[in-house]
This record gives structure tokens, sequence and C-alpha cells, in this order.
């Protein structure tokens, strides 16, 4: 068995090769201070975390989010919703799949 070694792009190499749009950059932005005023108390609204516990299909995940896209636009003013994915294996799995970054490396 063959195994090697890849040195992993820093994530300002990575932010470079893959730069956000604008459009992205401000629903990161927005989104993580309406959590920020939610938890604070200072916004009412329902804060609802969404998203399969780890991404095995990428298409799924995607459809996903479009769901969650409509709902953010339907519900915006009762809920914050924000889609939490993780790609790599849960911390608990120790056999088997190893995750989609693994998956994406190899």
């Amino acid at each position: 068995m063959f195994k090697e070694t890849v040195r992993l792009l820093t994530p300002r190499a990575l932010k470079a090769e893959f730069p956000m749009s604008e459009a992205s950059n401000r629903t990161v932005v927005e989104s993580r201070q309406n959590v920020m005023q939610i938890l604070e108390q200072k916004d009412s609204r329902l804060l609802v975390v969404v998203g399969p516990c780890s991404i095995h299909d990428v298409d799924a995940c995607t459809r996903i989010w479009s769901a969650a896209q409509w709902l953010r636009t339907e519900l915006g003013a009762q809920m914050e919703i924000v889609m939490r994915v993780y790609f790599e294996k849960k911390p608990r799995t120790t056999i088997g799949w190893k995750g989609l970054i693994n998956d994406s490396a190899s």
C-alpha cells in the first residue's frame, strides 16, 4: 500500500485560489452577527441550526441548503436559519469512513 504525504494549502492560499463572492461573504458576516445578537438576547428570533450530521454526498447537501435558503427567505422575520456541516469524521467515530475531506484528498 502506497502512502503519500501531501502538504495542504494554507488558509490564505486557499482563499486566494477560491475567492468568496461578495454575496457569500455578506451572508456569512450578517449571519454571524445575527447569531451573536440572538445569543446575547438582543434579537428575539429563534436560532435554528440545520444540516446533515456529516456530508457524504455533495449533491444532497446542496439540495438541503437550497431548501434552507428558501426557509430563510420565508421565515427570516421569525428565525435565523444557519446550516451546520461536518466535513471530517466525527470525533467519536473510530473506524470506517474518514470524512469527505479525506475522500477528496486521496
